[in-house]
């Protein structure tokens, strides 16, 4: 995967997915309570950053590894830790809105912010597929 698709795909997917709900969201069946999916998803998503937050540790401490010098002296290191840090953002903007989404008793009727939430969902997890990937390769080498 090139380095430019690797830096934008999980922002392009998510905006993909966020218009995909946006336009045709009203044709599915949906359930009408949402507060056990908030609640999951302020779950999920702050393990997800609990354990992107362990990797940065685990890499700090991982600084004499083969793996890690070959990617500091090829800039990959630092590209590593924005993956990271995106993904510990974007878990935290999700947890953020879930908690929005719970308070304000948002409804499945409300588009645009069910459309945000895909959004922010779709991008969480991409952007922690990233991190998590280029992560267990460096531990694997």
């Amino acid at each position: 995967m090139g380095l430019t698709i690797e830096k934008f795909y999980p922002l392009f997917l998510s905006i993909v997915a966020g218009l995909f709900y946006f336009l045709f969201g009203s044709k599915f069946n949906h359930a009408k309570s949402l507060d056990t999916l908030f609640t999951t998803l302020i779950s999920i998503s702050s393990i997800m950053m609990g354990f992107m937050l362990t990797s940065k540790s685990i890499l700090f401490s991982i600084q004499d590894n083969d793996a890690v010098r070959r990617l500091k002296s090829s800039d990959g290191y630092q590209c590593l830790i924005r993956y990271i840090l995106d993904s510990i953002h974007s878990c935290l903007l999700l947890a953020v809105y879930s908690g929005f989404c719970l308070f304000y008793s948002v409804t499945i009727d409300n588009t645009y912010l069910m459309s945000l939430l895909i959004f922010a969902i779709s991008y969480a997890a991409l952007s922690f597929y990233r991190s998590s990937r280029i992560f267990y390769k460096l531990l694997k080498d």
